[in-house]
């Protein structure tokens, strides 16, 4: 309506829905209540905590921990101009029938790659940190992913693959690329790696590659990797702003307008100089506590974990039950393989034993877990309920005896009346008469008359 404001109407809640309690609260009271102790994130959190700093415990005298953190983040290939402010021309522009539009096709609005990302607290290695982007190979043809490797920097792999996701083959080998890529580090230094709970990140083939590549490895909790995870709290926030306003430019400096695959590659070897090594990452690992102590944890992240103050965690050998807690769910558990860093080789009929730790004391088994062996394999779980079945072997079904078919002479007959012989039939009843009462007389019309 004319000489009338339009007031946008602000939500009634400006905070995460987290903070707010589920249940009903008085007419004139607050619309709020105070956090609430979340005993599940409680859990994951410090049993996360107490894994990482029992292996800190465990690197060897004279070496330093380098803390890298990897995970993955999908690049669009459209970028989609973020809002601001327009200069005279874009409005006058505006102002037409084309106005400030641009013509996207429906393959680029929905492609997009991968970004393996790695960060570390140590800003000479974080330039030696590979930084791999995977291209769906039906995006990039082979000769145009041979011209496009010649033009990425050193540390930028770029692989074309029948999928853009991350697989259990592709994380051993980007394990063994850290290794070469931080070779002039290992003398002095110990790779800590961490990384979230995804699938491709817990198979036995990468905890083997780990053990092998002497590589302590560490995976955050699933469901806090937005609290706990330094590449989710510090670096893709950053990143994608950056990403953003460089294709956003080169679009406007473009004669056509379009943003090609090769110009948004070379955007993000411009943000990978720019923010991931032109940065110290440093913080971000001691303020989600992975630098072996949980005193520098940031008071940001003590408000999204609902923790008032920080309880004592302790570096020992994390229990079952808290490893069970950091995986995913129906996740397997290969303890051999995440721990054989430091278990010895075991001789005849001893069991192996892990440095530094008491075993003479059997840990008690909590009351949630069921007893069985250590690991949880499938080869292993169905080896053990096989050993339960009975050695006999199985009775031969008994041969089931068929019955004669059913005659129709063996059905019950149905009981009918005795039929009677004609000759002895029924006493004959009298001639009907004019005057009978049981039989009206008949008129001329062969109709029955009415008196």
């Amino acid at each position: 309506m004319a000489g009338k404001k339009r007031v946008r109407k602000m939500d009634r809640f400006s905070a995460p829905p987290m903070v707010f309690s589920t249940g009903r609260v008085p007419k004139n009271g607050a619309p709020f209540s105070e956090k609430s102790l979340d005993c599940e994130v409680f859990g994951q959190a410090i049993g996360f905590w107490r894994w990482s700093n029992f292996l800190h415990s465990q690197l060897a005298a004279g070496k330093k921990a380098l803390h890298v953190n990897l995970d993955e983040t999908g690049i669009r290939m459209h970028q989609v101009a973020g809002k601001g402010m327009l200069v005279h021309a874009a409005i006058l522009e505006k102002r037409k029938a084309a106005s400030l539009t641009q013509d996207v096709p429906r393959a680029m609005l929905r492609g997009s790659f991968t970004h393996v990302t790695m960060i570390c607290d140590d800003g000479e290695a974080q330039k030696l940190l590979p930084q791999i982007l995977i291209v769906n190979k039906h995006m990039v043809t082979e000769q145009q992913h041979r011209t496009l490797c010649a033009i990425m920097p050193r540390n930028v792999i770029l692989l074309r693959r029948h999928t853009a996701w991350m697989t259990s083959d592709l994380m051993t080998q980007v394990l063994l690329v850290l290794k070469q890529s931080l070779a002039p580090f290992m003398d002095t230094h110990q790779i800590f790696l961490t990384a979230d709970g995804f699938r491709a990140h817990v198979t036995s083939e990468v905890w083997k590659q780990c053990v092998k590549q002497q590589i302590l490895y560490c995976v955050i909790p699933a469901k806090l990797t937005w609290a706990l995870q330094p590449c989710d709290t510090h670096v893709f926030a950053s990143y994608k702003h950056r990403l953003q306003t460089v294709c956003q430019s080169a679009v406007v400096d473009s004669t056509t307008g379009k943003l090609s695959l090769e110009v948004l590659l070379q955007g993000v070897c411009q943000c990978i100089v720019e923010i991931l090594e032109g940065r110290s990452w440093a913080k971000a690992f001691a303020d989600t506590g992975l630098t072996g102590t949980q005193g520098d944890v940031s008071a940001r992240v003590q408000s999204k974990l609902t923790f008032e103050r920080l309880p004592g965690v302790g570096s020992d050998l994390p229990t079952l039950a808290q490893l069970v807690n950091v995986f995913p769910k129906r996740a397997v558990l290969p303890i051999e393989n995440m721990f054989g860093m430091f278990l010895t080789p075991s001789s005849a009929g001893r069991p192996h034993r892990i440095p530094h730790v008491d075993t003479t004391l059997a840990p008690a088994i909590p009351d949630d877990m069921q007893p069985g062996p250590v690991t949880r394999s499938r080869a292993a779980s169905r080896t053990a309920f096989l050993a339960t079945l009975s050695p006999e072997p199985c009775l031969s079904p008994r041969p089931m005896q068929l019955r004669p078919r059913l005659q129709l002479r063996q059905l019950p007959r149905l009981a009918r009346l005795p039929r009677l012989p004609a000759a002895a039939g029924l006493p004959e009843l009298p001639p009907s008469s004019p005057t009978s009462p049981y039989h009206p007389a008949a008129s001329s019309s062969g109709m029955p008359s009415h008196a």
